[in-house]
């Protein structure tokens, strides 16, 4: 029986994410999971801020992703009321 190894950085996208969220002078919350077909899904309360004008963020956002943390897919999520685990930017 073979072990399930995760190939996305858990780290690398959380450092990522920073980056692009820093600049943004509102309050931002973002939870991501990776799946085990290396899609990451971020959830956020404001998702229009992640995506960008035009989706030029989410478009860099995704191409760093895929580039530098090994990841296959990037979907993003609205969540209203998002409680555990979560990184206020």
């Amino acid at each position: 029986m073979q072990l399930l190894k995760r190939n996305v950085d858990d780290f690398q996208i959380g450092y990522i994410l920073r980056e692009f969220i820093k600049p943004i002078k509102t309050n931002i919350i973002i939870h991501f999971e990776i799946t085990n077909k290396g899609v990451v899904n971020l959830y956020s309360n404001r998702p229009g801020i992640l995506i960008g004008p035009c989706g030029t963020n989410i478009s860099l956002i995704k191409h760093r992703l895929q580039k530098e943390c090994n990841a296959k897919d990037v979907k993003i999520f609205e969540m209203k009321n998002l409680v555990s685990n979560c990184g206020i930017y």
